[in-house]
């Protein structure tokens, strides 16, 4: 009587008592639930009914009986027709709702079309699978477009879903801050699917719960943009086949991939052709087309972002009258910094933008961030981060992992990271305005010692005679790179190649000569054997300089002797004479005699090259005797090989295969194996016009069972040599 006089609430609590003490009476049930329900709490009415199923199923093994089915599904289905509409009674109306809530598309789309593509195929798939809602995220940086591409997609897709789409911003990195909480985004759907909010349940599960029923049976698609985190998305989820939600963030939602077996796709910057796409739709193809040149720098100076491509083509197109040539000259005339993409408007200010992405990192990794800004590459490892972070190389990896998280940074290979350079920009703003000159400077030390140590233990692997000048211990938490193999080496070498010029550019400006003439020093091998001579060229000027503020005899003796070998490999050899008749001279000023016995044997070189061939035995006596007054088997190896050569093309053979068989008799010594297989290729040439099966058994040993001091020796190694080839002159 009372359920039939509207008073529902008044009572629940008696059949809640009652259902109580007869758990497996389904009469008591279907009123509990009809209470529940005509009060406005269908989840709860729902609730009861999967508490008896489960009951039953337990402890007699059947189902409900039809008429707590049929009840059960007229719930489901918010049948108004359960209701009453005595105007005493409390109504819930839950109406025949089908919201198209999707917002419209940003203008023509360009680009992503393989993104696109895996996407809709990915639809699909989960279409034909029918087992259960699939669940999309889109992630990547601020300004990348995700939103865009989302809001396309559901556009594409939206006929697949006749009962509607709903879309939701939680305003994860909202600019004021007012991140939007899973609660609030329920109701707003709940309301949409046409439950008044006075009928809402107040309980967040119970809310889902509510949605997840409404949704049962139903295709609706779900945007969910701008999601912080995964637990703002989880409540938000439908709990059966025949939805579909797309979810936009900057952050990885690993969580919704672990729990919801979400499909995340991370965006990156568009292709110089997309870009190209983009500001034609923008300004106009004819435009365009005229200045393609200008368009290429505007596009990299956008760093190929959306966001910052888009502000560029406004300006453009607020000034119809404006070359795009000037417009690029804008952006350049910015230095680096992002005021050129500061607007009025928020929404479209990239350093506004960016601010919220860092915003919501840990301090640990918001303080990396800014540090990683005096790093001069545009890729970089773990442990040069490490020594930026003041902290040990593993404690680095999860702060990394926090930036890649917030698409910060990107993982471009296992162990190492990159960024573009608007994101570098703002980094060094942020470095500018929170890190002190002094913590600046501290990380400037750790990075450039980090450098200087790798590269001195990757040519101490490069090469078997590397003469390096001795150099300060590191500091704490450098973190120096390390190096097991020449393979090692190289590969190092080449990864950081481009790092470690600008650094020797800089280091001398950082107040740091002493690591730039030090680092150029450890450099010069692998510009040597890789062709990098003009390089070469201008690093060892750098060192002068270095040399002259430091006001230091040795520094300039060493670059004296790099500007001599650049000079000799581009064919200069009047000023390589000079240089290196230089460094002798502050060598023997500074006693450093292992050094001298290097700089006369990159003497005989040289007068080989000037055919002065008597001048090169003179100099090849001098290093062979420093060498060995300084106990360097590997030095005198390397003598004792030009020498030869120097004896084969006076026509001595007999004296150059004495020189050879000297290295040979050498082989024991660590540090030898370049020298004696310059040998044996020398005996073998010197041999064959004597005993050509003798010269054929030395032109071709067995390397196999030769050592280096990283392992195996490498026919490789061979081949590339230590870069004399390119200028020795040959036997006939």
């Amino acid at each position: 009587m009372s359920l039939e006089l509207g008073q529902h609430s008044d009572v629940i609590n008696d059949l809640r008592s009652s259902v109580a003490a007869e758990p497996l009476h389904e009469r008591l049930r279907e009123l509990l639930m009809l209470a529940l329900y005509r009060s406005g709490r269908q989840a709860e009415a729902l609730f009861v009914y999967e508490d008896v199923r489960q009951l039953l199923r337990a402890e007699l093994g059947a189902d409900p009986g039809p008429a707590l089915r049929a009840l059960h599904q007229r719930i489901l289905k918010a049948d108004a027709t359960l209701l009453l509409s005595d105007g005493g009674a409390e109504v819930y109306k839950a109406k025949a709702v089908t919201p198209r809530q999707l917002p419209a598309e940003l203008g023509a789309f360009v680009g992503r079309q393989d993104t696109l593509a895996r996407l809709l195929e990915l639809t699909h798939q989960a279409d034909r699978a029918g087992s259960s809602t699939p669940v999309i995220t889109i992630g990547g940086m601020a300004g990348v477009g995700k939103t865009t591409l989302a809001v396309h997609l559901a556009h594409r897709l939206s006929d697949r879903f006749p009962d509607g789409q709903l879309y939701v911003d939680l305003r994860g990195f909202d600019l004021d801050g007012a991140v939007l909480e899973p609660g609030e985004a329920l109701c707003g759907f709940l309301e949409t699917l046409g439950v008044a909010p006075q009928h809402q349940p107040d309980d967040p599960a119970a809310q889902t719960a509510l949605l997840r029923s409404l949704l049962v049976g139903r295709r609706v698609l779900v945007l969910v943009d701008n999601a912080r985190d995964s637990d703002q998305v989880l409540p938000l989820l439908p709990g059966g086949p025949g939805c579909l939600v797309i979810v936009t963030s900057r952050h990885e939602l690993t969580g919704l991939v672990a729990v919801a077996g979400a499909h995340p796709v991370s965006l990156e910057s568009l292709s110089p052709e997309e870009a190209r796409h983009l500001l034609a739709r923008r300004i106009g193809m004819d435009r365009v087309a005229a200045e393609p040149e200008a368009v290429g720098k505007i596009t990299e100076l956008c760093s190929r972002l959306p966001l910052a491509l888009a502000i560029a083509a406004t300006r453009a197109a607020a000034r119809p009258t404006f070359s795009l040539s000037a417009i690029a000259a804008e952006l350049s005339e910015a230095h680096g910094s992002l005021d050129a993409f500061a607007g009025g408007d928020r929404v479209v200010n990239i350093r506004a933008v960016f601010s919220r992405s860092v915003a919501a990192l840990g301090s640990q990794a918001a303080r990396l961030f800014r540090l990683l800004a005096v790093h001069p590459g545009a890729e970089f490892g773990a442990s040069a981060a490490a020594a930026l972070g003041d902290m040990r190389a593993h404690l680095v990896v999860p702060l990394l992992n926090e930036l890649v998280g917030a698409h910060l940074l990107s993982e471009c290979s296992p162990g190492r990271y990159s960024w573009h350079d608007l994101l570098r920009a703002y980094a060094h703003e942020e470095l500018e305005e929170k890190a002190s000159p002094d913590e600046q400077r501290a990380a400037s030390h750790r990075l450039l010692d980090h450098y200087l140590h790798s590269a001195r233990a990757a040519a101490r692997l490069y090469s078997t005679h590397p003469d390096l000048p001795a150099a300060p211990a590191p500091v704490a938490n450098a973190c120096p790179t390390s190096l097991t193999s020449y393979e090692h080496a190289t590969k190092w070498f080449t990864d950081e190649y481009d790092c470690l010029l600008a650094l020797l550019d800089r280091a001398t400006a950082y107040g740091f000569p002493g690591h730039t003439w030090r680092l150029g020093w450890a450099l010069r091998h692998f510009q040597d054997r890789h062709g990098y001579w003009h390089d070469l060229a201008t690093t060892q000027r750098l060192c002068m300089e270095a040399a002259d503020v430091l006001e230091n005899p040795t520094a300039r003796a060493y670059a004296h002797c790099g500007l001599a070998r650049a000079a000799t490999l581009l064919g200069q050899l009047a000023d390589a004479q000079n240089h290196l008749e230089q460094a002798l001279c502050l060598f023997a000023q500074t006693g450093h005699d292992l050094a001298t016995a290097y700089t006369h044997r990159q003497f005989i070189w040289l007068l080989e090259l000037q055919q002065d061939l008597n001048g090169a035995l003179v100099h090849t006596g001098a290093a062979l005797g420093r060498f060995q007054a300084a106990g360097s088997p590997e030095g005198e190896a390397a003598a004792l090989n030009p020498g030869g050569h120097t004896e084969a093309l006076l026509g001595q053979n007999s004296e150059g295969s004495s020189y050879c068989r000297a290295v040979l008799a050498l082989f024991e010594e660590p540090g030898v194996i370049e020298s004696y297989l310059d040998a044996v290729r020398l005996l073998g040439k010197l041999w064959s016009c004597d005993d050509e099966a003798k010269a054929s058994s030395m032109m071709t040993p067995s390397f196999s069972r030769f050592e280096s001091p990283s392992g195996p020796f490498r026919s490789q190694k061979l081949e590339r040599g230590s870069g004399r080839g390119v200028n020795r002159l040959s036997i006939e």
